[in-house]
């Protein structure tokens, strides 16, 4: 999981460095426009990583 929130910053770091001239206000109406026509993938993903668990060593 940290893996994944650390390559989302990065890209979304390199974006912002690219596309500096970004207006904020622009910014967020695409991220809630992303957020409600892509939610499903948010399921998918928590489903995925519950599956998946965590890797434990046994001794």
């Amino acid at each position: 999981m940290k893996k994944r929130l650390g390559m989302i910053l990065c890209i979304s770091g390199i974006f912002l460095l690219i596309r500096s001239s970004i207006d904020t206000k622009q910014m967020t109406q695409l991220i809630n426009m992303l957020a409600v026509q892509y939610w499903p993938l948010a399921l998918i993903m928590l489903g995925v990583s519950m599956m998946n668990g965590r890797k434990t060593r046994k001794k």
